[in-house]
């Protein structure tokens, strides 16, 4: 039994898709695309093949896709159904895709590839270190691969010691990483040497290397005992240690390495040996570390060299059939003992179920026996042989000749007319039996059956498909499976095809209107006798008068005729007519439509809305089995204002398909309120009117601009500005303001407006002051008139000019220059241009005279031009000058005072002149300086003559600082004195003349003018008082009539130096 459960499954499978295939064959309408295998479970480093099977004629593009990304293809690549990825890397695992398309149709195809074994890979590694003894030294290796991978550690080849100072240590990360580790926690000379990590797994291994030189002495770490293969190459590296070494040398038997071409010894202590062989190559090794200061160390290493199994051909005798006996013979030609012996079949122990027995000859030979082969038995055969050095295996296979026994054994059939039908043969055997199918011919003969035409296909199987059955088909096959292998089987079977009912058109569809007569034909062929029954949606006929039934019979089947007269909506339905003879039953549809104006369209609405335009929707309605052809929108503006030229005021009409429920209607007014109507048409006519809807466009920004937009001066610096609203076709809205803008434009065309906004005051025009502006400047100014959706356009520039106000600065660049001893040029420049204020009509020059002594003359004078003359002044004095500009409205600032000083002149005469007797023929004179110096003095010159003289006078200059003069050598007779002052200008007229006799006798006299002091508050003053007499005279000193006494707190009195 359980040798039968895998055909028939295989069977089953067949069937199946030879009904696919048919399926197929008959609706290929649409592209179609599948992708094998579905399902692919690939080992990274192997190869993928995927295949994109697409239906349709021809397929114009097929396109490969890995996770969603386009893959690119070579010139090389395979044909494009063709998917090839070799070797593959586990970045390849992901969902492919095929993407096909044919005319206007697309298909796809998905296949999930799953990555299986993955050699491992080391994503981490130790590095090479060399250090001193004691610190702590960890050595790790992380792995990753499919399946997770094994860690294993080596040091020079053989395994890590154990002392207690080694931790080893294994774990798998949450990314599935194996992470490993050797940890010494101290380490010594002796810890030195190349440690080793391998990472394997069942799809290969890696390893990697490096060296931990240890500073030290050199040390050898015990080797014991190991085997060598005949025949193979034997590597062992000396596991030295201590840092640095200077050699390694191998001995054997007491004889220094390499004694011939076999034998390598590497400077890292790896000795090679070739083709080992007992004779030679077994014995003692020995192993000596040394370093350049004289130490060395040695250690010695067992060699055994292991011979392995050879086995002798396997093989079975040719020709074996079912139920002979077969046997085969399993020897070792050479191996050491022990050895064992076993089978396998097809890489699997022998199944106790296939009665195969083994027996053991002697140490060396096997012997495999089948009592009575069956199929079952073909297949490999494996002798292995295992000793210490290896594992030999001999293989051979079996096969056994089985002759044909029916799989699915043939059967008769039957199919209706024009349908499908499978005849299945399928036998088993081995070699595979060859099926031939034969058909009955009209003498008695079977004749081989034409396929791949009329209908009539074959298959690999066994199976005979015939599609479309006809009539010719009908008869006795014969169906033949031989392989040469016994007598071979064979089987008649009958196919029967038979003519059930059928209909010409087994669908028709009629519309009429409502009221009119409709009439139903059903035409049935087939296998008399046909019996036709009328039914609608499921039940029979309703016994109503206007539903006449009337059969007839023709040649080729059987009539039946259904008529409604005066039709109703509610008479729309299927109607089916069933046929049925003795081979079955079939239905025939009759789709009528009786059709009916629409009604009216309802739940109309607005979804979306604007100033110009807006969406309406509606709701159908109701069917009239009719399908609406049109819907007609018709609306009308309700508002009383005037639409813009060009645009038609009257009722509009938009025509929508019958398939569309919403429009959008463009060429509205803004803020305008229309109503709306919706009628539906379609074949039969037009609908009633929708109930009417009432929307109101949005605002828009107006279009216009205001109107008669003036602008008056109220003041220097605020202009009153009126205005009209837009026209209200251009309002669009309500207006809610006005934004005002001005700029100054007295000076350019250039620069932005500033703008105000200014609120509607609801009497149609408008006004509104700006203040705060310059004076006498020219404005222009705009008005945009806004709603709630934004500004209008600007109105053309209107313009105004403040009136004048004064000058709002001082005149610029203020100079003067003298021009005589007693007049100044006084110049100026214009104030600003935008503090002007106005036309400058003139300017003020004002001055006044800077004196301590006296008071100051002052005056001004008017001009019209940019320079005035100050005259009539008193030489060398400081006058403070200051410049006004004037407009209409009045005069402005004046500039800062600025000091001026006339030129210089000749001074006046000295003043109080005094001269006293000094001495026999000595007199001092003494003056203070002139009321007017009329410029810098420079010189006093003194002039003294004989009273009456008429010889020219003395004469002696003095230091413009001295204000007396003592003359010696005077006769004894009356002399006149005078004192003239000098400028840069020249000499002043004399002084009054004072007269001095000298005498013998010198009274008390003083020569001091005196005169006024100016001195400024709390600081320190001293009054000279000069004197003459002889004796000296006493000098006093009073304050206020009142005499200064010698200790006053204040008053100091000290003694003239003469």
């Amino acid at each position: 039994m359980a040798r039968k459960l895998q055909p028939r499954r295989c069977v089953a499978i067949t069937i199946e898709i030879m009904h696919i295939r048919n399926t197929e064959i008959q609706t290929e309408e649409h592209a179609t695309a599948n992708v094998t295998p579905r399902e692919v479970l690939v080992d990274a480093g192997g190869r993928l093949e995927l295949r994109c099977h697409v239906s349709g004629d021809p397929v114009d593009t097929v396109t490969w896709y890995k996770d969603g990304v386009t893959l690119r293809r070579s010139r090389e690549d395979p044909p494009r159904e063709s998917l090839h990825v070799a070797p593959v890397d586990p970045s390849d695992a992901g969902v492919y895709q095929c993407a096909a398309t044919y005319g206007t149709d697309y298909a796809h195809a998905y296949a999930h590839v799953t990555l299986g074994a993955a050699a491992p890979q080391l994503v981490y590694r130790f590095i090479e270190q060399t250090l001193q003894p004691g610190p702590a030294v960890s050595l790790k290796c992380i792995a990753t691969g499919t399946p997770t991978p094994h860690i294993t550690w080596t040091l020079d080849g053989f395994p890590i010691p154990h002392p207690h100072r080694y931790l080893k240590g294994q774990y798998v990360s949450a990314h599935g990483d194996v992470i490993s580790h050797v940890n010494i926690s101290s380490v010594h000379v002796t810890d030195g040497g190349t440690y080793s990590c391998t990472a394997e797994n069942s799809a290969g291994k890696v390893t990697h290397s490096a060296r931990l030189n240890v500073y030290g002495p050199p040390h050898v770490r015990p080797m014991g005992r190991v085997s060598a293969v005949a025949g193979e190459t034997f590597t062992v590296t000396c596991p030295a240690s201590g840092y640095p070494l200077h050699k390694i040398t191998w001995k054997k038997d007491g004889v220094r390495l390499p004694m011939g071409h076999r034998q390598r010894v590497f400077p890292n202590g790896t000795l090679v040996v070739e083709q080992v062989n007992r004779k030679n190559d077994d014995g003692i090794y020995s192993c000596t570390a040394s370093s350049k200061q004289g130490r060395s160390d040695t250690q010695q290493l067992t060699v055994r060299v292991m011979v392995p199994p050879r086995l002798a051909p396997l093989a079975f005798p040719k020709g074996t059939r079912a139920g002979m006996r077969a046997q085969a013979t399993c020897l070792v030609q050479e191996g050491d003992q022990p050895l064992t012996l076993s089978w396998q079949k097809d890489g699997q122990p022998l199944d106790p179920r296939l009665d195969i027995r083994t027996s053991q000859i002697d140490l060396y030979t096997s012997m495999m026996v089948i009592e009575s082969a069956t199929a079952a038995h073909s297949g490999n055969y494996t002798c292995t042989a295992t000793n210490a050095a290896r594992a030999t295996t001999s293989t051979a296979r079996l096969t056994v000749s089985v002759p044909p026994a029916w799989l699915v054994e043939p059967a008769s059939a039957s199919v209706a007319l024009g349908g499908v039908v499978a005849l299945h043969c399928l036998a088993k055997g081995f070699p595979t039996p060859t099926v031939v199918w034969r058909k009955e011919t009209a003498s008695g003969e079977f004749a081989g059956v034409a396929t791949g035409e009329g209908g009539v296909a074959g298959f690999e199987n066994g199976t005979l498909l015939v599609s479309r059955a006809e009539r010719r088909h009908e008869g006795r096959y014969l169906c033949e499976a031989n392989n040469d292998v016994g007598a071979g089987l064979s089987k008649v079977v009958t196919l029967s095809v038979n003519e059930p009912p059928w209909f010409a058109v087994r669908s028709q569809r009629q519309q009429v209107v409502v009221g009119a007569t409709a009439s139903l034909t059903c035409e049935a062929h087939g296998d008399i006798p046909l019996k036709l029954v009328w039914t609608r949606d499921g039940a029979p006929l309703p016994a109503l008068p206007r539903y006449e039934l009337s059969d007839r019979e023709v040649d080729t089947g059987q009539v039946s005729e259904l008529v409604l007269r005066s039709t109703h909506v509610g008479d729309s339905g299927t109607y089916v007519c069933t046929a049925t003879n003795t081979h079955g039953s079939l239905t025939a549809d009759f789709h009528l439509l009786v059709q009916d104006v629409p009604g009216p369209p309802s739940g109309v609405g607005v979804v979306e809305e604007g100033a110009r335009h807006l969406t309406l929707t509606w709701t159908p309605p109701e069917d009239s089995n009719a399908p609406i052809s049109a819907y007609i929108v018709t609306f009308t503006a309700h508002d009383s204002q005037q639409p813009p030229d060009g645009i038609f005021s009257g009722p509009r009409e938009v025509t929508v398909e019958g398939d569309q429920r919403r429009v959008r209607i463009e060429g509205l007014l803004p803020s305008t309120t229309y109503e709306f109507t919706v009628v539906a048409e379609n074949r039969v006519g037009r609908s009633q009117t929708s109930s009417p809807l009432r929307f109101k466009t949005q605002e828009e920004a107006p279009s216009g601009h205001p109107q008669n937009v003036r602008v008056v001066p109220v003041s220097s610096t605020a202009l009153q500005v009126s205005w009209e609203p837009p026209p209200e076709n251009l309002t669009h809205g309500t207006i809610l303001g006005y934004y005002l803008g001005y700029k100054d434009d007295s000076e350019s065309e250039g620069g932005a407006y500033n703008f105000t906004t200014v609120g509607v005051d609801g009497a149609g025009v408008t006004t509104a002051t700006l203040a705060g502006l310059r004076p006498h400047a020219r404005y222009s100014v705009v008005l945009q008139a806004f709603n709630s959706r934004g500004a209008g356009p600007a109105s053309p520039p209107a313009l105004g000019t403040t009136l004048e106000d004064k000058p709002g600065a001082a005149p610029g660049h203020v100079t003067c220059e003298t021009v005589t001893s007693t007049s100044l040029v006084v110049t100026w420049s214009p104030p600003p241009p935008r503090q002007t204020n106005g036309i400058i009509t003139s300017y003020r020059v004002s001055y006044s005279q800077l004196s301590s002594h006296e008071d100051g003359r002052s005056g001004s004078v008017v001009s019209e031009g940019l320079r005035a003359t100050l005259a009539g002044l008193r030489p060398w004095t400081n006058y403070s000058v200051s410049v006004a500009a004037s407009t209409r409205a009045g005069e402005g600032v004046a500039s800062l005072p600025l000091v001026c000083t006339t030129d210089q002149d000749v001074p006046e005469a000295p003043a109080r002149v005094k001269a006293v007797v000094s001495g026999p023929r000595a007199a001092v004179v003494s003056w203070a300086p002139p009321a007017s110096p009329r410029g810098r003095i420079t010189r006093y010159t003194v002039h003294w003559a004989s009273a009456g003289s008429r010889s020219a006078p003395h004469t002696r200059r003095v230091s413009p600082h001295s204000t007396h003069l003592t003359l010696h050598d005077l006769s004894h007779t009356a002399h006149e004195v005078w004192v003239t002052a000098s400028t840069r200008i020249g000499e002043g007229p004399r002084s009054s003349v004072a007269m001095v006799t000298p005498s013998h006798t010198v009274g008390a006299g003083i020569f001091a003018v005196g005169g006024n002091l100016t001195a400024a508050w709390k600081e320190d003053v001293s009054l000279p008082c000069g004197a003459v007499g002889v004796p000296e005279p006493v000098l006093t000193w009073s304050h206020e009539r009142l005499e200064i006494p010698d200790t006053h707190p204040r008053f100091t009195v000290q003694p003239t130096v003469r």
